[in-house]
């Protein structure tokens, strides 16, 4: 079985028994947008959009469980030979930052259709442009600091792609390149020493022990 197959297998188990893995669809299947946009052209933007569109109206049904206290959570192992696994918690902050990101990601896909329409690399900007989707919602959600720091450093890498899209530009490379400095120098500086948390770094168990 091919690994976009397993990846649609796995996000559709998640589905059905309510896990929060919405972002895992942004980082399987982008390669196939620029194959969507020859085919469509600016166009299918319409359709990819319905991606953000369903994560946000199936974040919106957690909305009334999450305001009356409840907490989503789930995970997958990761690598389990170092007992680490991928975490991730659905509460009051991170369903809104949820919510934001998967609600003006769907208008920035419609939009890009217009703005970028007969540019010859839209399929790759919109490749760009979910796998960063993708990445903010993994960070918002992550309950593990190992998850954060992969994903904030996926958040950092797309980013730089998308600031230095234009790239034949050089105010766009040396922006973008900034972008990557700033962004991942500083990820890698805040979440070093909490990596090595105990309780394979879940947000969940420091919590608990700052509760007591």
């Amino acid at each position: 079985m091919s690994g976009e197959w397993r990846g649609a297998s796995f996000v559709w188990r998640c589905w059905r028994t309510n896990q929060p893995c919405f972002f895992l669809p942004c980082h399987f299947w982008p390669r196939f947008f620029p194959v969507a946009v020859r085919l469509a052209g600016y166009r299918a933007v319409w359709l990819l959009a319905l991606f953000p569109l369903v994560i946000f109206l199936h974040l919106s049904g957690h909305v009334t469980a999450v305001a009356n206290g409840d907490v989503f959570t789930g995970g997958i192992s990761w690598i389990p030979t170092l007992g680490i696994n991928l975490s991730w918690r659905i509460d009051g902050l991170s369903l809104v930052f949820g919510l934001l990101i998967s609600g003006i990601g769907t208008l920035i896909i419609l939009y890009s259709g217009g703005y970028l329409k007969g540019h010859p690399a839209l399929g790759r900007f919109l490749a760009f442009m979910f796998l960063f989707m993708g990445s903010m919602l993994g960070l918002v959600m992550a309950d593990n600091f190992y998850a954060l720091l992969v994903l904030w450093e996926m958040t950092s890498v797309t980013s730089f792609l998308l600031i230095g899209f234009d790239h034949t530009r050089q105010a766009s490379r040396r922006a973008a390149i900034q972008a990557l400095v700033v962004t991942g120098g500083g990820g890698l500086m805040r979440c070093s020493n909490d990596c090595h948390s105990g309780n394979n770094g879940r947000f969940g168990n420091v919590a608990a022990v700052g509760n007591r």
